[in-house]
């Protein structure tokens, strides 16, 4: 577990430091962002708002191969990462994985992160300075 947040805490801080917003992805990553954030909402799937940053620290603003080729975009793994036949089974499981685990929805969602070891203390910090360049809202 430590040793994924390194490498998860050191990815972000470089991609913060890289890539900012939006405007710095290509057309078909924003498409990309845009119809993970609709299935997101579509799959009712709790604090989007937060789980959009995860898919964007967790795949280095989808430039991870090993992710992106395993269609991962939340870092799930079991000994190795696991693979998915399309990125919206990937989000899928995510939505599985939270409903199973996120009971309390008064809980704040960071701190979830960090209760159930999805995440280390310094995680949320990492996802807050996360630009996406536009808001991004389910209504």
């Amino acid at each position: 577990m430590l040793s994924r947040f390194f490498f998860v805490f050191f990815f972000c801080l470089g991609l913060l430091g890289m890539k900012q917003d939006l405007k710095a992805q290509s057309a078909a990553d924003r498409v990309l962002l845009d119809s993970v954030f609709a299935y997101l909402c579509e799959l009712k799937i709790a604090h989007p708002d937060i789980v959009i940053r995860q898919v964007v620290c967790e795949t280095g603003w989808f430039s991870n191969k090993n992710l992106m080729t395993k269609r991962n975009f939340f870092g799930f793994r079991y000994k190795t990462y696991l693979s998915f036949a399309t990125w919206k089974e990937g989000v899928e499981y995510y939505k599985r994985w939270q409903d199973k685990r996120y009971l309390d929805p008064k809980e704040d969602y960071y701190h979830f992160l960090v209760r159930v070891h999805y995440a280390s203390a310094g995680y949320p910090a990492l996802l807050r300075k996360v630009k996406l360049g536009k808001e991004f809202s389910c209504n």
